[in-house]
């Protein structure tokens, strides 16, 4: 999120658009073009494969949707490892895409990849917001 905005604020400030694909790309990755076929962010796009089971009390006690919030996403395998408390209380069903390098689990037991990030989701608000306001207006 946080490079994507940086690729924007260099077209915004310089004039030159040539990290508007990168830019692109990482917003696309969030939104589902990773090695785990899944959005980043819950409940978005709403016809796609998006976390549904976010290390959020309000979702996992209550059911109350969280739609919007953007999770921390795939951490380093090796980080994964070594984190204390972890347990996965389903099966993975993005093991066929874990790695050496790299994981994420849709579980509320992975604090580490899926838990919502308000930081990362006021980012991700102020990109989109950015990605609307330079649209024309419409007739």
């Amino acid at each position: 999120m946080s490079f994507a905005i940086q690729c924007l604020w260099y077209r915004q400030l310089s004039g030159d658009a040539q990290y508007e694909e990168l830019e692109q790309a990482n917003l696309d990755w969030l939104f589902g073009c990773n090695p785990w076929g899944t959005s980043m962010v819950y409940g978005l796009p709403a016809w796609g494969d998006t976390p549904v089971d976010p290390h959020s009390a309000f979702t996992y006690i209550k059911k109350f949707p969280i739609d919007g919030g953007l999770v921390d996403g795939p951490v380093y395998t090796s980080i994964f490892n070594s984190l204390i408390g972890l347990k996965l209380y389903r099966p993975d069903a993005y093991a066929a895409f874990q790695s050496d390098l790299a994981v994420y689990h849709d579980d509320y037991g992975d604090y580490s990849t899926n838990e919502p990030t308000m930081d990362g989701t006021a980012s991700l608000i102020y990109l989109l917001a950015a990605m609307e306001a330079r649209q024309p207006p419409k007739k």
